[in-house]
């Protein structure tokens, strides 16, 4: 009751209300309009409108409100035009046919009305209807609360039970979908389309069957090679798409199948291992040295440890039982089981709706050009007609050479020549490997001040590289590195996986160790005449480390590379050019400082350390105590070779590069120098992007050259300095 009389209070005020309600009754029955949202078999039968259980059905249709505005508008205002004309036809001429007359501009302003109305109407029913995007805490779950919730089970579904959970819309089918007709009408969405079509209509009328023909001829035409241009480009993209199609093993009750991506539903149990690309966004119900590749997502160029405890953690890149679509295995297996799929993942909110925007470049153009020569050509058709009846010539003759004018002044052949072009410049861009889906996207693209970069996988490789080698008191760049810090490299290439010639190493982090060492020229035996593995200790996230015991010259050899904080741990001291120093005091705290700087700076940072070992061949944990740290291997995702040339050539073209990444703000500042891309310009942080609004961060935004830490500010990070005149490359 409560809600009943506050609709009734604005009503008082003059306001229109629209309630959407599963129960107030009351209230739906007061309102203007009363949608009437469908709950637990519940229909409130009081309302204007019932909808299902979704608030999508309602949001789409108050999105409409406007549409249906604006059409209604428009066709008074050419019902009223029409009227007017038909009145002008009927009092200027012979009594004989002035019915008829009047009759002609109200039929075309009621068809012109007519078809303008549907297509609006047939634009406004191709948008999607919106849809709740669930938020449930399963990474605060433990694995049996998420399957019973789930009503799943460790071995899976039964195949009647997915087939049930199949959803009905096929998310990944929409590029094929659209067929010819709609892609040519949707292309016939310019400007000048109205007002040509309207001249066509009166050309007829009067008889220029010839004139309308053409104009008629022209606009089919334009839209009909638009149309067909975005209608091959989606087919070329099914085939791209069907050709990359992922599949996953996924247990059902029956047996264990492999399936494509995009058949899972929720309560699927998958199984993966290093190499796979994870399929949807899933639970962890077991994970055996899982490391996933996180990039894809928050823009954190480091491997990311996965396990199955339960984290309460509200940031993605924290929640460290969860796996998310689009993210990569780089080493171990996991099961999980499917928690979101499509656009309800991670992935898919990040990307978001698309955004509808207004004319803007070539269309914004034609429109200005629109509404300045319509009226003077309707003018200039006026002021002759008036110039020839003053004359004393007959109407039918007076008229016809006043809509003459009125209809050539119109440019019919402008919307075909910028169609043409752009897709002259579409085909020019496919030979080069470019799809263009819609060729006046081109028009954008060479309009563009601003160049938004995703860093990740864009500027830089997207893969863990070796880039800098550490002493414990100075670091080097590959590049650049001395007789010390090869002895440390030789330390950590040691300290390696035991792998046969060509056998690729199953971690990325130990390719990129043997890789960046064999770039250097560094052999293991370097330092260590003679050298050769007897046994290791493989790493296990658990454990955090590397061993490998191994012989030369002088006798048996403990080799351990690892995370910082477990190996130092078990130093006891420290290799210097003048011999070794105890770790500890002074020395053990310059050592830690070290690391951490080198961390803050979002490098991936791994100790070195060795001991003398005895005649013991053997090798378990117990044996790795006492150890000599020689330093440290420091790991980044490298820029790519091109990427320094391709910025540089933006930048002559009077393009402004801005890189937005989830990484440190360090890394990517990093980055954006040797990349000179940032041009006494400076780096803004998520957090930062968070506290300003709109107005401020477009007084800021062409200060900042890096957007850092903001993977799930990406669509407002680049959508505020690119405005209307960016683009947004990944």
């Amino acid at each position: 009751m409560r809600l009943a009389s506050a609709v009734r209070e604005m009503q008082r005020e003059g306001r229109v209300v629209a309630v959407v309600s599963s129960h107030a009754r009351a209230a739906l029955a007061a309102a203007d309009v009363g949608f009437g949202v469908t709950r637990d078999g519940e229909v409130p039968w009081g309302a204007h409108l019932i909808a299902g259980a979704s608030l999508g059905e309602p949001c789409a249709l108050l999105r409409n409100v406007s549409t249906a505005r604006h059409v209604s508008r428009r066709s008074a205002q050419l019902s009223l035009i029409g009227s007017v004309g038909g009145a002008a036809l009927a009092a200027f001429g012979p009594a004989i046919g002035s019915q008829a007359r009047a009759g002609i501009p109200v039929a075309v302003c009621a068809a012109i009305a007519l078809g303008a109305g549907t297509w609006w109407g047939m634009q406004a029913a191709w948008r999607p209807v919106p849809r709740a995007v669930p938020r449930t805490a399963w990474h605060a779950m433990a694995p049996g609360t998420v399957l019973d919730l789930l009503d799943s089970s460790p071995e899976g579904l039964t195949g009647d039970a997915a087939h049930q959970r199949f959803p009905d819309h096929d998310e990944g089918a929409d590029f094929g979908r659209m067929g010819v007709l709609r892609a040519s009408l949707e292309e016939l969405a310019s400007p000048l389309t109205p007002a040509l079509a309207g001249g066509a209509a009166i050309s007829a009328s009067i008889g220029a069957v010839a004139d309308a023909t053409i104009i008629l001829g022209v606009l089919g035409m334009n839209g009909l090679i638009g149309g067909v241009q975005r209608i091959t480009a989606d087919r070329a993209l099914n085939k791209l798409l069907a050709a990359s199609v992922v599949r996953v093993v996924v247990r059902r009750k029956e047996n264990v199948t492999q399936l494509p991506a995009d058949q899972l539903v929720l309560g699927d149990v998958v199984e993966l291992v290093a190499g796979d690309a994870v399929p949807a966004d899933c639970r962890l119900l077991e994970a055996d040295g899982l490391e996933l590749d996180e990039s894809s997502l928050t823009g954190e160029s480091m491997l990311v440890t996965k396990t199955v405890t339960a984290t309460p953690a509200v940031p993605v890149a924290d929640r460290t039982c969860m796996i998310y679509r689009g993210t990569a295995v780089a080493a171990g297996r996991a099961v999980g089981v499917v928690v979101a799929i499509g656009a309800n993942t991670e992935a898919g909110s990040v990307i978001g709706p698309e955004v509808r925007r207004g004319a803007d470049g070539v269309a914004a153009r034609l429109q200005t050009l629109a509404k300045v020569t319509v009226p003077v050509c309707l003018g200039a058709g006026g002021v002759l007609l008036v110039t020839d009846m003053l004359r004393g010539r007959r109407l039918g003759t007076s008229l016809g050479r006043s809509v003459s004018l009125a209809v050539a002044a119109v440019p019919e052949g402008l919307p075909f020549v910028a169609t043409v072009a752009e897709l002259a410049a579409a085909r020019r861009l496919s030979k080069r490997g470019a799809l263009v889906r819609n060729s006046a996207t081109i028009e954008a693209l060479g309009r563009a001040q601003v160049l938004c970069f995703d860093k990740t996988g864009t500027l830089t490789e997207g893969r863990i590289a070796l880039r800098r080698v550490s002493d414990g008191a100075s670091s080097r760049w590959l590049e650049d590195i001395s007789t010390v810090q090869r002895r440390v490299l030789a330390g950590a290439l040691r300290a390696s996986p035991l792998v046969d010639n060509g056998e690729l190493l199953p971690h990325p982090t130990d390719r990129a160790v043997v890789d960046g060492a064999r770039g250097a020229g560094v052999h293991p035996a370097e330092g260590k005449e003679g050298w050769v593995p007897i046994d290791e200790m493989p790493f296990e996230p658990s454990r955090g480390y590397h061993a490998v015991l191994g012989t030369f010259s002088d006798g048996n050899l403990l080799s351990v590379k690892g995370a910082p904080e477990i190996v130092l741990a078990q130093c006891t001291r420290w290799r210097r050019p003048d011999g070794d120093v105890p770790l500890e005091g002074t020395a053990g705290r310059g050592v830690e400082r070290v690391a951490e700087n080198l961390a803050r700076q979002g490098y991936r940072v791994l100790a070195v350390a060795e001991r003398a070992a005895s005649d013991r061949s053997d090798l378990d944990e117990s044996r790795i105590r006492d150890l000599r740290l020689i330093g440290f291997v420091v790991l980044a995702d490298p820029v790519r070779p091109t990427a320094a040339a391709a910025v540089a050539q933006l930048q002559r073209a009077g393009v402004e590069v801005v890189m937005v990444t989830g990484d440190h703000p360090s890394t990517a500042e990093a980055i954006a120098a040797e990349l000179n891309a940032l041009n006494e310009r400076r780096v803004m942080t998520g957090t930062e992007l968070d506290t300003l609004d709109d107005e401020q961060l477009a007084a800021e935004v062409a200060t900042v050259a890096v957007f850092a830490r903001s993977a799930r500010h990406r669509r407002r990070a680049s959508s505020r300095p690119c405005s209307a005149t960016a683009v947004w490359s990944r």
